[in-house]
């Protein structure tokens, strides 16, 4: 009996353009990884169904998925330690402390599925950490193998769906939490990938040193983390961040309408507080209007774009790109805001 040997390929392979731009965007999800399971059975999407069949036609019965096939074990290696170094990173950057980074390549259930990761990064809950910083640190290994594709002249269509599938437990993760809350899951995700592609950009010299180390030693415990970041060039100058739960350790003094500082009282404070949270999300829902009408007005310049090649039509078309990306950065800054003030708060 001969048996066919299994042909190799990605999943962006078989993958309708509309299924890709969702995942590129909104994460890998777990019905994602249902689907793909046993997609003959268990896929929705009939044009990605279609073109699994095309594979199947073309390169025999046999389907082996796999991620950024065509690198070498050395880039693979590198970029498992650059994603494992942005989650570490990202989250020192926004208050939160991690305890240990660790490359593994151990098997874990993923909604049903036995499947390997590459590392992980242990974090302290003692003092809880808001959704949404845990939002932005847990893309920011999304985020950081997009930079490093980038970077290293690979940023195409197949990576972009293979670096979503490399993070499908960080999205799983950060589902399981909003599904304790009630925002939106799609607004969180999108939130924290806006941020932490800014401080990916922004960190990225203390990314790659903490990945340097962690791709010789397999293991990094705290101290080792910031010692390595210190070491790096400063990507921008680096501060001390503000506590991701703030403990006060009184009462604070805040300003009451009549310009004093008299307030003391705890439903007092919370009342501000919730005025606050309440202005900052009336922010958000403006930015969110705001790139709207930016993506709009962009959309609306590329159908005049297709038949134009004048300059000034294609640097109105980058300056939109710029624009929308600051509105959504703006955007998950007030989303972070906003979790920390309503910590604050609960904490009172």
């Amino acid at each position: 009996m001969v048996m066919m040997a299994p042909f190799q390929c990605s999943r962006a392979d078989a993958m309708c353009s509309a299924c890709q731009q969702r995942i590129i965007t909104g994460g890998w999800r777990p019905e994602d990884t249902r689907a793909w399971r046993d997609p003959v059975q268990t896929m929705t999407c009939e044009a990605c169904l279609s073109g699994l069949y095309r594979l199947a036609d073309r390169h025999g019965p046999v389907l082996s998925f796999g991620t950024y096939l065509g690198i070498s074990d050395r880039q693979r290696a590198e970029l498992t330690a650059v994603h494992e170094a942005a989650h570490a990173v990202v989250g020192e950057a926004l208050g939160a402390q991690m305890t240990e980074a660790v490359i593994r390549n151990d098997e874990m259930d993923l909604s049903g599925s036995p499947t390997i990761r590459g590392g992980t990064v242990d974090w302290d809950h003692s003092n809880g950490i808001p959704l949404a910083t845990w939002s932005t640190m847990a893309m920011a290994g999304v985020s950081s193998e997009i930079a490093w594709q980038r970077r290293n002249g690979l940023h195409t269509q197949t990576y972009l769906v293979d670096a979503a599938w490399q993070a499908a437990f960080d999205t799983a993760s950060i589902l399981g939490s909003a599904d304790r809350t009630t925002r939106p899951a799609d607004e969180v995700i999108a939130n924290g990938l806006n941020l932490a592609n800014k401080i990916v950009g922004e960190d990225w010299d203390h990314i790659a040193a903490v990945a340097d180390e962690l791709g010789r030693t397999r293991r990094m415990d705290r101290a080792a983390v910031l010692a390595a970041m210190e070491r790096a060039r400063p990507s921008r100058p680096m501060a001390t961040p503000a506590p991701a739960v703030p403990a006060p350790r009184s009462s604070p003094s805040l300003p009451t309408s009549s310009g004093g500082s008299s307030m003391s009282g705890i439903d007092e404070i919370r009342g501000v507080l919730a005025r606050a949270v309440e202005m900052t999300e009336q922010a958000q829902h403006a930015l969110a209007e705001a790139a709207r009408a930016v993506d709009g007005a962009r959309q609306a310049v590329a159908q005049v774009a297709q038949s134009s090649s004048r300059d000034e039509v294609q640097q109105v078309l980058a300056q939109y790109g710029v624009t929308g990306d600051a509105v959504h950065t703006a955007g998950g800054q007030l989303a972070v805001s906003a979790d920390q003030i309503r910590t604050y708060a609960a904490q009172l």
